[in-house]
């Protein structure tokens, strides 16, 4: 090639090269899931205003979602944050870095998951009418078709030997977890509802008729009832005390073997929501408008409140005498146990999934698109500190009491067995 043409091409190979090789595709080094996460403090939050709400900044994600996918869940258990996609995608990260360590389709995207429940060192949950549980690294564990005649209404529990849940067919199944056939069964007026709880010797579940019963969990024996005045989402049981929301404003608080009333507190709006329960605290939910934290032990008959915060959504962690909450304004509002007050209140773009931790300090947040923020206070060390969850767990297994008799005070439903 001539000297002139070859001078005369070099304007146009820099342009093509310009072209191939611009600023917005050069190649990048690939990345771990761990590394890949942004080590950057949450965007619109300066690092004095978390110091001045004791809190620090820990890490951020930020997750593929794929193609027209959402977050709709974000919960977290024994130090693990898992995040749920409207298409039953199931994420597990490392609550203390945010690191990645798996992830899993759970079941066909269309199916509705019911809320979680755990057993052990394990999760599960109804995908339609498909229990499904998992253990913390991932895998299947357990997998089982409940007869579609049985079609699900409320979450599920589950004891060694025995699968529990409520059905539209106005039912409530006692079922063996091997082969999913009906242990026991009771009949009720209406479908059980909303979330039940089992304990060592029995199961607790509510209705749509405002009933809540109390049966024996390896026999169809009731041990007491109680019907609230409204609507209830379910029930909760820890230690010595039976907590039930309901929508006649009340919070009732029992003794969960005799069915003694402990106490009630009236909340002055309905209770849609189930409780957040600390060792010392219950954080209750008033309709749509404010967020109650009452003491768990008061020392007069109706409770005991601590404060009442306007907007207050839920509780996103506890530490000391400090509680850290999200408003429905989107604004972390630190409140003093203690002193019964508000300290401060700091706006945090991008929230709309929260996991409500009442095991250890923790605060994680997410955006729909797949952010995730970890704060925690600053005098909390979560890698020296082991999580332990505070409501009771899942029983081994259920096993009657045989000294345990039912409260002769409470009278028998006319339907509650077939």
């Amino acid at each position: 090639m001539p000297k002139k043409s070859f001078f005369n091409l070099i304007p146009a190979i820099v342009l093509i090269s310009l072209i191939v090789v611009g600023p917005g595709c050069q190649t990048q080094p690939q990345t771990t899931d761990a590394e890949s996460m942004a080590i950057s403090g949450p965007v619109g939050v300066s690092e004095e205003i978390l110091t001045k709400a004791g809190l620090n900044f820990v890490w951020s994600a930020n997750l593929n979602m794929g193609r027209a996918s959402d977050i709709k869940q974000v919960f977290y258990h024994n130090s693990k944050l898992y995040v749920l996609n409207n298409r039953n995608i199931l994420w597990a990260l490392d609550g203390r870095t945010g690191a990645i360590e798996w992830s899993r389709v759970l079941a066909g995207p269309n199916l509705h998951c019911s809320p979680v429940q755990y057993y052990q060192n394990s999760l599960f949950f109804l995908m339609g009418n498909t229990f499904i549980q998992i253990n913390d690294k991932g895998h299947t564990i357990k997998k089982l078709q409940v007869n579609p005649n049985y079609p699900a209404s409320t979450s599920a529990a589950r004891s060694e030997n025995y699968l529990y849940l409520g059905s539209l067919n106005k039912r409530f199944y006692c079922l063996k977890i091997d082969n999913g056939i009906a242990h026991w069964q009771n009949r009720c007026n209406r479908e059980p509802v909303g979330t039940i709880t089992l304990t060592s010797d029995k199961v607790y579940f509510v209705t749509a008729d405002n009933w809540l019963y109390v049966s024996a969990a390896t026999e169809r024996d009731l041990a007491w009832k109680f019907q609230a005045a409204g609507e209830l989402p379910g029930v909760i049981v820890d230690n010595d005390q039976c907590l039930l929301p309901s929508a006649d404003t009340a919070l009732y608080c029992f003794d969960p073997e005799t069915g003694k009333m402990l106490w009630k507190h009236l909340c002055g709006g309905s209770l849609f929501d189930m409780p957040v329960i600390t060792s010392d605290s219950i954080y209750q939910p008033v309709g749509h408008s404010s967020l109650l934290c009452l003491d768990r032990y008061p020392g007069k008959k109706n409770g005991s409140v601590r404060w009442v915060l306007d907007e207050g959504l839920a509780l996103l962690a506890q530490h000391n005498n400090l509680s850290y909450v999200l408003t429905r304004n989107q604004e972390i509002t630190v409140m003093d146990n203690k002193l019964q007050q508000r300290k401060m209140s700091f706006y945090l773009p991008d929230v709309d999934l929260f996991a409500r931790n009442n095991e250890d300090a923790m605060i994680l947040l997410a955006s729909r698109s797949g952010k995730i923020i970890a704060l925690k206070p600053l005098d909390f060390d979560p890698n020296l500190i082991k999580s332990k969850p505070i409501t009771s767990p899942q029983a081994d297994d259920a096993r009657p009491d045989d000294s345990q008799e039912p409260n002769p005070d409470q009278e028998s439903p006319d339907k509650f067995e077939e």
